[in-house]
């Protein structure tokens, strides 16, 4: 294990909603390319894309990490991510995907996503 991440606390304004970025887009303050929505996830262009179609899919409820989402908002991310690959497979004609989770580590945005 890496001993940074041994015990690590999570840092007090990740809890604090009314700053993340994405509960500001989802709450329509900030600009952002929206590809898909339900009821529970968001899911936004990139604004610093990594690769063609890059997407991050997000909870709609501010939740920081991975760990802490409740199963019916992971079930709606994976919903959610499904459909999005078989899109972008499509749109993008190319069949290879990378599907990540991070949590804290290589987290800009303290809110729970996947990209």
């Amino acid at each position: 294990m890496i001993d940074a991440h041994v015990d690590r606390k999570l840092q007090q304004d990740w809890k604090d909603d009314s700053r993340c970025t994405f509960c500001r887009i989802i709450a329509n303050e900030l600009p952002a390319t929206r590809l898909y929505e339900n009821d529970k996830v968001i899911a936004i262009l990139d604004i610093l894309p990594l690769r063609a179609g890059h997407t991050l899919v997000i909870p709609k409820t501010h939740i920081s990490r991975v760990s802490e989402l409740p199963a019916e908002i992971a079930a709606a991310i994976g919903e959610a991510v499904s459909k999005l690959a078989r899109s972008l497979t499509e749109a993008l004609e190319n069949t290879a995907l990378n599907i990540v989770c991070n949590q804290e580590y290589a987290q800009s945005v303290p809110h729970a996503e996947a990209d």
